[in-house]
């Protein structure tokens, strides 16, 4: 089968819909949605002063074909997530991080990765995909050591702010250094 990140819906040009994981067979057929039942969009983007904002939605299938690696985007976080072809799906990282994934190495055990926070800058990672779950990203680089010996970095704090129609909203709040009022 051939995988794709869509939405069947074509009255929403500004993609506010959680896009989700299709597959289809390599010689034609109809699409298949194998996320309809999960409220995660796997083409959500992250915007941080960390992170440059975007939009990926890189896919990978594991070499026996069983189901498909995915990046899920959720509360301002980007995890690693696995859909098997029944339509089951299972996050494998958690935590308040962004991972952006690159190559899935050829025997399919190690997936490279950038990994950063809301208060450290993107580095390269590998997940050793044979590891326990929930799988920790493993830092090969430290490209900004020196700007973090130098620079206090504030950590947001999480809130859900209530809106005019009742929905709520995810939001971080950044405190300024010091005691206020400020």
């Amino acid at each position: 089968p051939i995988s794709y990140i869509g939405d069947t819906q074509g009255d929403d040009p500004w993609g506010t819909r959680n896009r989700k994981l299709y597959v289809v067979p390599a010689g034609g057929g109809e699409p298949r949605c194998l996320t309809a039942d999960h409220d995660y969009c796997l083409a959500a983007g992250t915007l941080g002063d960390t992170k440059e904002a975007g939009s990926e939605a890189p896919i990978y299938w594991a070499p026996d074909g069983s189901g498909l690696y995915v990046q899920v985007g959720a509360k301002g976080e980007q995890q690693l997530g696995w859909v098997d072809l029944d339509g089951d799906m299972q996050l494998l990282t958690s935590g308040r991080h962004c991972l952006t994934l690159g190559n899935l190495s050829k025997d399919g055990t190690v997936l490279a990765a950038t990994y950063t926070n809301a208060v450290t800058a993107a580095e390269i990672a590998i997940l050793d995909l044979r590891g326990e779950v929930p799988l920790e990203p493993k830092r090969l680089t430290n490209l900004n050591q020196a700007f973090h010996e130098e620079v206090e970095v504030r950590i947001p704090v999480e809130t859900w702010v209530d809106s005019t129609d009742g929905v709520k909203v995810h939001a971080w709040v950044l405190e300024p250094k010091g005691k206020g009022p400020h």
